[in-house]
């Protein structure tokens, strides 16, 4: 529902046809999701969502297709586009990581089914470690020379801290 607000937000919205389809796409996932079945299982839950994916595959192009086409009718600056583009999509991968480890989770389920699920991880890397990777991210931006990339910055100090996750334990 906030997606569809958003999108309504933009100007002369209902006039741009790749709007009014990635509109329709938003609202009818609403409508499915909200109007979903409750069962014993998750089946109709999971049916809906691979929909839901199978759908919004298309939602990028046509965004892309519109706020150039918005741009070019000079309605919205750079400036807008970006925000308006930054805001949408960080919701948007939020979905498509939510539903991807719903699904992947859901197959191993049915997979593993009587035996052991503990195996079952979704999208999640158990070997990946987000600090490690925050300390390289860290180490090669220290590697940059100052004056070449840095500019008017100076020297910037790093800190990356490291909180166990006792609920995972």
């Amino acid at each position: 529902a906030t997606r569809i607000k958003h999108l309504e937000a933009l100007p002369r919205w209902a006039d741009v046809p790749e709007i009014q389809d990635v509109h329709q796409i938003l609202s009818k996932s609403f409508r499915s999701l909200r109007l979903v079945e409750k069962g014993q299982d998750l089946k109709q839950v999971t049916e809906v969502i691979a929909d839901l994916r199978r759908r919004h595959k298309k939602v990028v192009p046509l965004l892309g297709d519109a706020i150039a086409q918005l741009r070019h009718d000079d309605l919205i600056d750079e400036s807008f586009a970006n925000k308006w583009l930054d805001t949408f999509l960080l919701a948007r991968i939020s979905t498509e990581m939510l539903t991807l480890h719903f699904i992947e989770m859901q197959e191993c389920y049915v997979e593993h089914r009587g035996g052991d699920t503990s195996v079952c991880t979704g999208i999640v890397d158990r070997k990946c470690d987000p600090v490690a990777i925050c300390q390289l991210a860290v180490d090669n931006v220290k590697g940059l020379r100052c004056d070449d990339d840095l500019g008017e910055y100076g020297e910037v100090d790093f800190i990356v801290e490291d909180y166990p996750c006792t609920a995972s334990q």
